[in-house]
């Protein structure tokens, strides 16, 4: 039987000490799935392998030879099988007393590495064959006999709840040891609402009953991770209650990342989206949700106030609690679709997504390119941190400007990875691509990061060039949209993830010479403008702020194509700018 699902998570789930990958799915009819294989972790050995290869073959474990890649050198291998929970500790013990050999990807979680294998990608869909083993409790077991990842299309209507529950003391800071939960209301995507309130025990009894009830894929809130999902567990545990919120009668867990995971269920928390806003100053439900350009009106009320609000006018706490829960399904509903567009580029289940830094985004699709072109994936190290030169600066000239355009470079940085072969594979002393602060680069063959952002660079365009054909309203342009703005975000934020401490593949050379040969562009940018007669009133990293640009700028434009071998675009033509004194 063949059948065609969207794959909402992915989980390791242990059975009798052996691990089994459970995929999470929807189906067509919005029915709930798991696709359950047994699965086999493994890791790599490079080195002296022949050493290990004899132990190895002394211990009856399974294991393969191979060829593959450390930062662009071809190396042999040995590919390890083992059947354990912990892959880090199975490895340790296994090679034990063995010298000369290095260990890559044993550091890696068991879900992860199946979906790096198996080319799958969490909210996307795929075609399972396989038989129905098992129905229970309203989910479906499959078990397969063959995968395969189909196109990227729109996901299915999937049902959600947004999530809102107070809580406060009498005097200073709730804690879960003391402060009971007064009510938790909760809206439904399909527009049903309810509010939970009364005695503890029973709120969370109701609520363990509606979640189980309309059973929604997602469960969306503000503060889950950070507070509430802990707050909550903490005060059903006090009250002998299992908070049995996800599939199969889960209660939520701690993940990676910071991250409540629930089972069957993904958990939403958008205040992790709008920690990352740099806009918001103040990262608050009502700034967030104005942020998205989404009216909404709230009674509103100071987390310090609520005690006294609750004694004087508990209707306005219980209206306040239920506007937040609108507004927080109003701002899913407008981020949902790059969020899942995120999740599927990057090969992150879509409740990480947000809680991971742009490193670990940025980390996990490079993993997913590894594995395609057998580059072995590194274990994170421990460095001190360096700074480094960035982007070049010029401060803007104080007062009020006339006609100002505004000269915006196209990807600059991931373009001058691309024309100069940037990468830590290519970073040789004897390289033909000298870069202004003397680092060097082969110009041949390409490098891993170049091969990686001509992908991500093409696919955008293609993107963008069916987005010119579709009616901007139709659910595959808003669905489209999403995804090229999730491509440009990994696009861009490349050069800085190897010089970011946390990275697998650090590499602090790669993004200094990525910024210097940026500081170059624009300054010979800046000077060519001025031969050609325009005012440079101010420079950003990849932006000219230009005055007298009439009848000069398609010159400037064109000599940036020829010449330094980049595009640019007027961005903005402002008929007035102005600068104050910093």
């Amino acid at each position: 039987m063949k059948m065609r699902f969207w794959l909402l998570d992915v989980a390791s789930e242990a059975e009798g000490g052996k691990p089994f990958i459970w995929l999470w799915c929807k189906g067509e009819d919005l029915s709930t799935w798991v696709v359950k294989q047994r699965y086999t972790p493994s890791f790599y050995l490079t080195g002296r392998i022949e050493a290990a290869a004899q132990k190895l073959k002394s211990s009856s474990v399974r294991f393969e030879r191979c060829s593959r890649r450390v930062r662009g050198k071809p190396v042999q291998a040995l590919k390890i099988y083992v059947d354990a929970e912990d892959l880090e500790k199975a490895a340790s013990r296994l090679l034990k007393g063995l010298n000369g050999v290095e260990v890559y990807e044993e550091d890696l979680r068991s879900s992860t590495k199946y979906l790096l294998e198996s080319g799958l990608r969490p909210c996307g869909w795929i075609e399972v064959d396989g038989e129905v083993v098992q129905r229970f409790d309203g989910v479906s077991f499959i078990k397969p006999r063959s995968i395969k990842r189909l196109e990227h299309a729109p996901p299915p209507s999937l049902t959600a709840v947004a999530i809102d529950p107070v809580f406060f003391a009498e005097h200073g800071s709730p804690t879960p040891e003391r402060d009971p939960v007064r009510l938790v209301s909760l809206y439904f995507s399909d527009g049903f609402r309810v509010q939970l309130e009364g005695d503890e025990r029973e709120i969370f009894e109701k609520l363990i009953e509606a979640i189980g009830e309309r059973d929604p894929d997602i469960v969306v809130g503000f503060g889950l991770n950070r507070i509430q999902w802990n707050y909550l567990s903490e005060r059903a545990k006090k009250l002998g209650i299992r908070l049995m919120v996800g599939r199969l009668g889960s209660e939520p867990r701690t993940s990676v990342y910071g991250h409540v995971s629930i089972r069957g269920r993904l958990n939403i928390d958008l205040e992790d989206m709008a920690r990352d806003i740099p806009e918001l100053t103040i990262e608050t439900l009502e700034e967030f949700v104005n942020y998205l350009g989404i009216k909404k009106e709230f009674d509103s009320i100071d987390e310090h106030e609520l005690a006294e609000k609750w004694k004087s006018d508990k209707d306005l706490v219980k209206r306040y609690s239920m506007q937040r829960a609108e507004a927080i399904m109003a701002a899913y509903e407008a981020v949902k679709d790059f969020i899942f567009s995120l999740s599927e580029l990057t090969g992150m289940p879509a409740d990480y997504i947000l809680t991971a830094s742009a490193g670990f985004r940025v980390e996990s699709y490079l993993m997913t390119h590894a594995v395609r072109v057998g580059e072995l994936i590194p274990k994170r190290m421990e460095i001190r941190h360096v700074t480094y030169p960035g982007g070049l600066v010029k401060a803007p000239e104080p007062g009020i400007h006339e006609n100002v355009a505004v000269v915006d470079f196209r990807s600059m940085y991931p373009s001058l990875m691309i024309k100069y072969n940037i990468s830590f594979d290519t970073l040789s002393p004897d390289g033909e691509n000298v870069a202004p602060n003397g680092y060097r680069f082969k110009a041949s063959p390409e490098g891993f990061l170049p091969n990686v952002l001509k992908t991500l660079l093409r696919e955008r365009r293609a993107i963008q060039s069916r987005l010119k054909e579709l009616d901007p309203e139709s659910v595959e342009a808003k669905v489209l949209d999403a995804r090229q703005r999730a491509v440009k975000i990994i696009t861009n934020a490349i050069y800085g993830y190897t010089g970011w401490i946390g990275a697998r593949w650090y590499t602090r050379e790669v993004a200094e010479a990525t910024t210097a040969w940026g500081r170059e562009v624009i300054n010979s940018s800046m000077k060519k403008a001025e031969e050609l007669g325009m005012t440079v009133i101010y420079s950003d990293t990849d932006s000219l702020f230009l005055k007298n640009y009439e009848g000069r700028l398609e010159k400037f434009m064109e000599w940036i194509e020829r010449e330094l071998g980049l595009e640019a675009k007027v961005d903005e033509v402002f008929k007035r700018v102005i600068f104050t004194e910093a």
